[in-house]
C-alpha cells in the first residue's frame, strides 16, 4: 500500500452520526469521501493506492481501512461502490424474480461459485444490474461497515444519467472518464442501450472507445450528443479529439447540490460524488 501522510484518525471529525462516508474500491485503491449532513463546505477526500505486487485486493483493502481508523467510526450512513469485472444487465422482471435471477447468473458464470451476486436496480431504465463480486471482499464489506449497500461503478452513473437523458428524441451518450479507464453509457427515447467500462492506457484508446460504442448505438455524429464528465485532465485532451468526429461534444454540467460540499468535489471520482443524489 503507498504511504499516506494524510491518515484518517479517529479525531478528525467530530460528531460522526452527522456524516455520511462513501467508499470506491477498485483492484488498485481505495477512494474516500466523508461529507458531513449539516454543514457546507465539508469534504474529505483520500485516495490510497494498493501495492498489488505486495498482496491481494483483499488484503490491500483491509490495511487501507485500517491503516485510516475514522473509516471505522459509526457513520450516519455508509455507501459502498466497487469496481467489478463479473457483471451484467438484467431486464427488471429477471432482477425481481430470484429463480430466474439465478438461473441468468449461472449461464453467465456457469461454475463460479466464489463470488457474492449482488444486485443495483436502475428503476428509470426498466433494469438491473447485476454482479459477482469477490466473496472476502463482499465479507470484509459487510463484517466492517454493518452491510452497507454496495453498488457497481456504473450503478449511479446510470441512476444519475438516465435522469439527464429525459425527453432525448435521438441517442445520448455519457462518457465518464479517468486516467485508466472510460465508462460509456448510452440513452436512446426507449431507455438504456448499453453501460460498460473500458480500461484504458491513452487519450486515445478512451477515443477509440466512445467511436466504437458511437457507432454500434446508432449515434448520429452530425446531431446526437455526447456528454462528459470525470477527470479533467483527461477531458481537456479527449474533448478536442471527439470534435474532429462528433458535432455535440459537451461538458456535463456539475450537480448544484454537489458544490455545497466545497470545491474538492469537482477532484473526485464522479460516481463517488453523485451517490447521494441516485437515492
Amino acid at each position: 500500500m503507498e504511504q499516506n501522510d494524510n491518515r484518517l484518525t479517529k479525531d478528525a471529525i467530530r460528531d460522526h452520526r452527522f456524516w455520511n462516508l462513501s467508499l470506491k474500491i477498485s483492484d488498485s485503491a481505495l477512494d474516500i469521501a466523508l461529507r458531513s449532513t449539516v454543514e457546507d463546505n465539508s469534504l474529505i477526500l483520500r485516495h490510497v493506492g494498493f501495492d498489488r505486487a505486495a498482496m491481494s485486493v483483499p488484503k490491500a483493502l483491509e490495511e487501507a481501512v485500517y491503516d485510516n481508523p475514522l473509516l471505522l467510526c459509526d457513520f450516519g450512513r455508509v455507501d459502498v461502490v466497487v469496481d467489478c469485472p463479473r457483471l451484467a444487465f438484467v431486464p427488471a422482471a429477471v432482477a425481481s424474480d430470484g429463480d430466474r435471477l439465478e438461473k441468468a447468473a449461472s449461464l453467465l458464470w456457469p461454475g463460479d461459485d466464489t463470488g457474492k451476486l449482488i444486485v443495483n436496480d436502475i428503476p428509470r431504465a426498466q433494469a438491473a444490474l447485476m454482479m459477482k463480486l469477490d466473496s472476502d471482499i463482499a465479507g470484509f464489506i459487510a463484517r466492517t461497515f454493518n452491510n452497507p449497500p454496495v453498488c457497481h461503478r456504473l450503478t449511479p452513473l446510470c441512476r444519475y444519467f438516465s435522469f439527464q437523458s429525459r425527453a432525448v428524441n435521438n441517442i445520448k451518450m455519457f462518457v465518464n472518464v479517468s486516467p485508466d479507464a472510460v465508462d460509456i453509457v448510452a440513452f436512446s427515447n426507449n431507455g438504456l442501450l448499453l453501460a460498460n467500462t473500458f480500461r484504458t492506457t491513452t487519450v486515445a484508446d478512451a477515443l477509440y472507445y466512445c467511436l466504437a460504442v458511437a457507432r454500434s448505438c446508432g449515434f448520429d455524429q452530425l446531431n446526437d450528443e455526447m456528454m462528459l464528465s470525470g477527470d479533467r485532465a483527461v477531458r481537456d485532451s479527449l474533448t478536442p479529439l471527439l470534435r474532429q468526429y462528433v458535432n455535440y461534444v459537451m461538458p456535463l454540467v456539475f450537480p448544484s447540490d454537489i458544490y455545497r460540499h466545497g470545491k474538492e468535489a469537482l477532484a473526485a471520482p464522479f460516481e463517488l460524488i453523485i451517490l447521494p443524489l441516485c437515492e
